[in-house]
């Protein structure tokens, strides 16, 4: 026999503020509410039948006969009917005041994705939530396109979040395919039923990481460059100055390519080993760098760079504003919000400071208070969330810090890019200058050493 999922009704508010009543099928009012945050719907009440303004016709629904008991009785008033509080919405599988932390005996072992994958794969999820998919319709499809190597990981998530498992939760268990701060941004998007903004902030995220890192990647190539023309131009200078000498012992007589040739291959062969050995190990230690147990202490080393400090400061403000802004649009408490949105900062130092600043809460803090303790924000934005409060625009105002950050941390990278250029230049001509000095003082030192020779 098949068991069919009972019908229910509910009452919801769209993204333009219009009621929209209906029923929808779904095993639990949990799943329900979360199916219709996902479509982008506040939900304001399920299963209590609203009165029709107008008598419908009705139409005819299929005759449901469960052959196991349901988890959640659907015929008793004391659990058909649930009021969702609009100050804190609460989703089934999640917690208000604290991020999904991955617990290490639930933790699974995933493969790492690049910047360039990341961009791909949330940009496919902010497609498929504006288009209506369901979770594990979502992943389903965004898994067929992604490598081989990541289906089996997707096929679980998708087992997972058409078991009721909230998606936050799934990547919480997978912390080297999906970041913290990007399973923070998830669950300020369930929460709020903004799940294709969300996907879009992490879209835009990895597209910034990607080009950053291309940048830098200049300065990764040229380091080994230059290390192997140093050895090697050494070793040509120690060559021909032990040319010079047999030449001049021998009169001359010498044939003079094939005698500089003999003395390059016997003094370059175990000098280039060590320049090629030096540059494999720098670039082998670049990538182990940038792999994920080694994150936090790229983003703390990171912080000691001025422009690269002021870069950081800048994301976490505007990321942290457009979290708080979602949750706030979706009904959250500042108290049971402000975890979440300090949780969704990319620099895991600066969300580890502001998760320790903040601490406990307490639902009948304000806003201002909070922001003050935390110390994300600074003085002035601080007083334009409260003027926000003031006038009961408070994700307005929000979301221009937002905006401000967003330019702000565009402008910063910029400068970051000009540092980095500059300074590979830098390098690159103290090095050279510093080659050419050693290979003048190799030159004159011999030639003084054999004409004293001579003497």
């Amino acid at each position: 026999m098949i068991w069919l999922m009972p019908f229910l009704p509910f009452e919801a508010i769209d993204s333009n503020g219009q009621t929209v009543r209906g029923t929808m099928q779904a095993d639990s009012v949990q799943q329900l509410e979360l199916t219709l945050r996902q479509r982008g719907l506040r939900p304001v009440s399920i299963g209590v039948s609203q009165p029709s303004a107008s008598p419908q016709p009705a139409t005819p629904r299929p005759v449901q006969t469960p052959q196991k008991p349901i988890n959640q009785p659907i015929n008793q008033p004391t659990t058909q009917s649930r009021q969702i509080s609009r100050e804190v919405p609460v989703l089934a599988h999640q917690t208000i005041n604290s991020s999904p932390v991955p617990n290490p005996a639930t933790t699974v072992k995933t493969p790492e994705l690049t910047n360039k994958q990341r961009f791909f794969l949330f940009t496919q999820f902010a497609s498929f939530a504006r288009s209506g998919l369901s979770i594990s319709q979502m992943l389903e499809h965004t898994s067929a396109k992604m490598k081989p190597k990541l289906h089996a990981s997707f096929a679980e998530m998708v087992q997972e979040t058409s078991g009721g498992m909230a998606l936050s939760e799934s990547m919480a268990r997978r912390p080297i395919l999906f970041l913290p701060d990007q399973v923070a941004v998830v669950k300020a998007g369930e929460q709020s039923g903004q799940m294709e903004e969300g996907f879009q902030q992490l879209a835009l995220q990895a597209e910034r990481a990607n080009g950053f890192r291309m940048s830098l990647g200049y300065f990764f190539i040229v380091f080994p460059f230059i290390l192997l023309c140093g050895v090697g131009g050494i070793g040509l200078q120690k060559a021909s100055q032990a040319n010079i000498k047999k030449q001049f012992d021998a009169d001359g007589q010498l044939p003079v390519v094939g005698s500089f040739l003999t003395d390059i291959k016997g003094r370059l062969g175990s000098e280039f080993l060590l320049a090629i050995l030096l540059a494999v190990g720098f670039i082998v230690g670049m990538i182990l760098l940038h792999k994920y147990p080694f994150r936090k202490f790229r983003h703390k080393m990171g912080l000691r760079l001025p422009v690269a400090m002021a870069r950081s400061r800048s994301e976490t403000v505007e990321r942290f504003s457009w979290a708080m802004s979602s949750m706030l649009k979706g009904g959250a408490s500042p108290a049971s919000a402000i975890h979440i949105a300090a949780a969704s900062i990319p620099n895991l130092e600066l969300r580890d400071r502001a998760l320790k600043a903040i601490g406990s809460t307490r639902e009948n803090e304000t806003l201002a208070s909070l922001l003050e303790r935390s110390g994300i924000l600074s003085p002035e934005y601080v007083h334009m969330v409260q003027n926000g409060e003031l006038v009961g625009d408070t994700p307005g105002a929000l979301n221009s810090i937002a905006r401000a950050e967003s330019d702000q941390f565009q402008a910063k990278t910029t400068s970051l890019k000009v540092v980095v250029n500059v300074g590979t230049m830098l390098f690159m001509a103290i090095f050279t200058a510093v080659l050419v000095g050693f290979c003048y003082y190799l030159y004159a030192s011999g030639m003084v050493k054999m004409l004293n020779d001579v003497q």
